[in-house]
This record gives C-alpha cells, structure tokens and sequence, in this order.
C-alpha cells in the first residue's frame, strides 16, 4: 500500500468486505482473534458463522477454507508485529497471540466497566420484588424515556401532536400519515402476545423484557420475541398481526423462516406508535433455540398481561453473550451481570458453559464470569 491514505484504505478494505465473502469472513476471524484467545478451529468457525451467517465457509470449512483464511490472517497479524500460535494445552487450547494477555485490553475494560456497573445492593432490592413489580418497573422507564424524547421534539416541531412525534421518534412513517392514537409500551406487549396465542404459535420473550423478570430493568423501545411457527399458522399470525395494526405479509413471514443463513429477525411494527416486535422464528438446525424454547418458563407479570413465557435466565445469558461477542454492545454485558447477580446460586451455570463452548464463547464467558462471581 505504500504510504497511501489510511483513511482510503480503510474504505476499500471496507468495501471488499461489503462485496466479497472470502475478505468478510478473514476480517471477522481478525477481529475475533485481535479480542480474545485460546480459541480452537470449531470456536473460530461458529463464531464467523454467527456473525456472518449460517455455512459462510463453505462446504470444505473443515479441509480447506478455514486453514485458507488462517493463513491469510496469520501474514496479516505479523505485518504488524503480532504472531499467532497455537496451544495444545487441555486447559487452555486454540489459537492466541505469543505475549499477549487472554483478552485485549479494550475488551477487558469493558468487560469490567460493564460488570461493575451492577450495585449489589440495588440487585438485592430487585431480588425481593416480583416479575410483576420489575416489569411494571421496566415500563415505566421505557414509557418516561419514550416521553422525554417526543417531548423534546414536539418543543422544536410544535405542529406535531404527541402521537405523531411518538411516530416520528421511530423514523418508520412520516408524521403526516399518522392517526392520533397512543398505546403505552406494556400494551403493546399484551398485543404481541395476543397475536401470538391466538395464531397458535409457541413463543418466548427475550430481550430487555426477559431481563426485567430475571435481573434489572432498563429502558427499551423494542419486544424480542422467539416463536415456533408452524406452516399452517403463517397466513393467520399475519392476519393477527394485522388486526392489531402490525402489518406482515405472510410472504415475508415464510422468507425469514426459510432464511437459515442468518439469524434475521420478522418485524412487526405497531403503525400508529412505532413500538418495534422482533420476532426470531425457530429454524431448521437451531438446535440453541429449539433447547430454549423446551426451557420457557411460564410468568406472572402482573394484571395487565398475566402468565406469559420468557427466555429461561440461563438461555438469555447464552444469547446476550452471543449478541455482545458480535456487536460489542456494552448493555448485554450489564444485562448478564444484573442476571448473574439477582439470580444467584439457583443459576445452572454448568448449562451456561456448555452452550458458550458450543457457541465458541467459552473464554468470553470464563472471563466474564470471573468479574461477576470472583
């Protein structure tokens, strides 16, 4: 490259990424390896295959590509003064970089920044109140966050109601299309999961709504939601939907179910409000998903909705460990320490292990579990 402009570089390389499989799947192991260590061949692959999809490697994954991409990565660390081996121990196997520690500074802070945010004493006030009384808790701050936003916009757009700034928060329609209505976030909730029942599809709550049951609750404007959809149910969970003002087409229902590639989620999105359902559908070979929702658990959260199911605290720390080991959002972190902590001695952290060593996210969860439990 000579002494061309870093930044132009960087927009090429980010370019071939976009564009080219084979330069996407070397940038992830880099960025895998440049964070964490002691990573082996079967780590390596579910991980890219998590970030980037389902097979990305191939069908010689195992014989060729992989060694082919390791490699390349391998020149591409030593070009910077870094040299990657490989250990052979029992206790600690895979590839690492020589002279450096098991998980690259940066991370590390974060890890213990994140963690550290969790008072102890707050979790011990959550841990003796019900599901009920934290999700109660939760919508209130996501509603009075919701609030301050769509007032602060209505103070520089005084022409717009409440409902239409509420709308234009969401930048999903114009604010002009929209009728004036409003729905608060615990009853959008309670039309997701009516839509749900009533087109008889097993599901399960994740996300921040699960946290609120299981740790702390937290601000959020979106419900995700795993669901088992059978075939048959296509054409009525989109007319569910679609009689509580969340149009999808039963055509894309069946895309994202047949979609095994990627972990895509169907939205459906409340017009009038923006409040966003993300619902992840079970997918042939999901044998993470299948297990969960096997693992639901049935839960009171107050009058309003009543006994529904959530992600059990065990499945929601696998799936935010593999959500922050693909975003690096610090929030999953926070959300598994709060989980960690409130729950306790009852969590089967044995499952927990079992799952991130399948998921490639055994030292991501070692070392987290480590500043949370020391």
């Amino acid at each position: 490259w000579g002494s061309l402009p870093r930044n132009a570089q960087q927009t090429l390389l980010e370019d071939a990424i976009d564009r080219d499989r084979t330069t996407a799947r070397r940038a992830c192991l880099l960025r895998i390896l440049w964070r964490e260590r002691f990573l082996t061949r079967e780590d390596l692959i579910a991980r890219v295959d998590g970030e980037l999809g389902k097979g990305c490697f191939g069908k010689s994954a195992w014989d060729d590509t992989f060694y082919r991409d390791m490699r390349v990565v391998k020149q591409a660390l030593k070009a910077d003064g870094y040299r990657l081996a490989y250990s052979r121990s029992k206790a600690t196997p895979g590839y690492y970089l020589r002279g450096e520690p098991r998980l690259h500074a940066n991370l590390a802070r974060a890890l213990d920044s994140s963690a550290a945010e969790v008072d102890p004493a707050q979790i011990a006030i959550y841990h003796h109140l019900s599901p009920a009384d934290r999700f109660r808790q939760g919508c209130s701050i996501s509603d009075t966050a919701r609030r301050a936003v769509t007032y602060r916009l209505q103070q520089r757009r005084p022409e717009l109601s409440a409902a239409e700034a509420f709308r234009w928060v969401e930048r999903a329609k114009e604010p002009e299309t929209v009728a004036d209505k409003s729905l608060d976030f615990a009853g959008f909730v309670k039309l997701v999961i009516e839509a749900l029942e009533s087109a008889g599809v097993d599901y399960m709550i994740g996300g921040a709504v699960a946290v609120w049951a299981w740790g702390e609750p937290r601000a959020t404007q979106h419900l995700d939601v795993a669901v088992s959809i059978p075939l048959e149910a296509i054409h009525q969970l989109s007319e569910e939907l679609e009689r509580r003002d969340m149009l999808v087409p039963a055509d894309i229902i069946l895309e994202a179910i047949l979609e095994d590639r990627a972990d895509l989620p169907i939205n459906a999105i409340h017009m009038y409000t923006g409040y966003k359902a993300e619902l992840f559908p079970l997918r042939a070979g999901d044998d993470l998903r299948r297990a969960a929702l096997k693992r639901r658990i049935l839960v009171d959260l107050g009058p309003q909705l009543g006994k529904v199911y959530l992600h059990s605290p065990e499945d929601l720390i696998i799936y935010k460990l593999w959500y922050y080991g693909i975003s690096q959002q610090t929030k999953h972190v926070r959300d598994i320490a709060s989980i960690v902590e409130a729950v306790g001695d009852d969590l089967e952290v044995a499952y927990i292990g079992n799952w991130a060593d399948r998921k490639g996210l055994g030292t991501l969860w070692q070392e987290l579990y480590q500043r949370i439990r020391p």
